[in-house]
This record gives C-alpha cells, structure tokens and sequence, in this order.
C-alpha cells in the first residue's frame, strides 16, 4: 500500500480522551469496547453543546492514538476522540483539546475489513518503510468522514490512515 503525502499546518481538536485497556467491557473492535464508549460520551456531548459551537470544522472526525510504552507492555491505549476547532475560547467545560504536530503525514486508506484488522504493524514495519518514511512522533490517527458508514456497514466503509512522518533521508 502506498501512502500519499499531506503537509498539515497545526491542528487544534476539541474532544475526550481514555487511557488504559479498552477490551475491559468488550473485546474486540466494537463499539461497547472502551474506544467506542469514548465516542459515544463524545457524540452525546456534541448533540448537546458541541454542534452550537461556531467555529468548528466538521468535516473530519478524529480518533488519535499515541503510543507510549504502556501501550506494547500492558495493552494500555492513550486515546483522543473529537473534531477539529479554529478557536478554543467559550468554550463549555468538560471537553480537552489536543493539538496534534505541524507537517508532513503519510496518509493510507483503510477500506471494509481492513479497518478492524491489525493493520498497524504492517503499516509501521512494511508500508513506511517501503515509502522511504520513518514515524516522526509517536501517534497515528484515524480520521473519519462521510465515506465511513458505522461498525455495523463496516464493509462499506473506509477511513484514512495519518501518520506523522519524516523522510528516512533527512
């Protein structure tokens, strides 16, 4: 699989975060699993406040992984759901931000099945470095739009793959 190659400027997103295991209540890539407990807390926010926010983009939803020593030890996952915003003044309490690093992202996409399988060791140990790229920060980023159908159309679906990166040559 061969990425194409993005520059992002700095992007702010506005959303809720879960560390830890998120095969407690569900094993599996479900949506009673921690990470799709998340999203659910999220959606219930944003039909309440998020969506009356103006200036918010939309168009992508994120789900951002970063991968920290825990993660291959104890199975422990630091994730961030949410939704891209120009400002975070006004603001309501109860979600985070996080911003997620300027510059280049290798961008895959993931289509049916393919979303729910293991795809990140290929990914990280085959495709980038077939693509002369090596990870840049420690963090991989699904980004969802209206091509991604459910859990439950997932074989309709398909969503993008983004990873930091720097060319191995530089």
């Amino acid at each position: 699989m061969t990425p194409r190659i993005i520059t992002l400027d700095r992007v702010v997103l506005l959303g809720f975060n879960f560390y830890g295991d998120p095969f407690t209540q569900s094993s599996g890539w479900t949506e009673e699993n921690e990470i799709g407990r998340l999203w659910q807390r999220f959606m219930e926010y944003w039909e309440k406040e998020g969506k009356h926010l103006p200036y918010l983009n939309d168009r992508y939803w994120y789900e951002v992984h970063t991968h920290t020593p825990e993660t291959v030890a104890k199975g422990f996952f630091d994730v961030f759901v949410g939704v891209e915003v120009s400002e975070i003044s006004g603001v309501p309490q109860g979600p985070l931000y996080r911003a997620l690093p300027d510059g280049e992202y290798a961008i895959f996409t993931l289509k049916g099945s393919v979303i729910t399988s293991d795809w990140g060791y290929p990914l990280e140990n085959q495709w980038l470095p077939q693509a002369k790229l090596k990870q840049s920060h420690p963090i991989s980023i699904q980004r969802y739009d209206e091509r991604f159908k459910g859990m439950d159309r997932i074989e309709e679906s398909e969503l993008d793959i983004l990873i930091p990166v720097i060319r191995e040559d530089a």
